[in-house]
């Protein structure tokens, strides 16, 4: 079962996402900041997949990606915002999802990154 990393601000959003990928069938560790994420990370050395917002109020979605890498080098990154793609650091094995975004198009997207 493949685990996932939920990080963002919205409480409404991260439950959401919770909720859908756990329904799933996968494990989810969900966090409100990237501080909290980065802390959860050294209990789940296991990590499959993070799914981060990429404005945040206490950092960017960016640099908890880059963080965590430093760590997990291979570790793939769904974005998720409601601003433009613009400015942010795609890697190969990344990926993009505008907000708002249906819970068909969010376990698409997992399922290609973490299967």
């Amino acid at each position: 079962m493949p685990h996932v990393m939920v990080v963002d601000d919205e409480s409404m959003i991260r439950q959401f996402v919770a909720t859908v990928l756990e329904g799933s069938g996968y494990r989810v560790s969900d966090a409100d900041s990237p501080a909290r994420a980065l802390q959860i990370l050294e209990s789940a050395p296991d990590l499959d997949l993070l799914v981060t917002d990429v404005v945040m109020p206490d950092g960017s979605g960016c640099d908890l990606a880059d963080r965590m890498r430093e760590r997990r080098p291979q570790l793939p990154v769904l974005f998720i915002s409601g601003y433009e793609v613009d400015g942010v650091r795609l890697q190969s094995s990344d990926s993009f999802l505008q907000k708002p975004f249906r819970a068909p198009d969010l376990l698409e997207r997992v399922r290609l990154m973490a299967g």
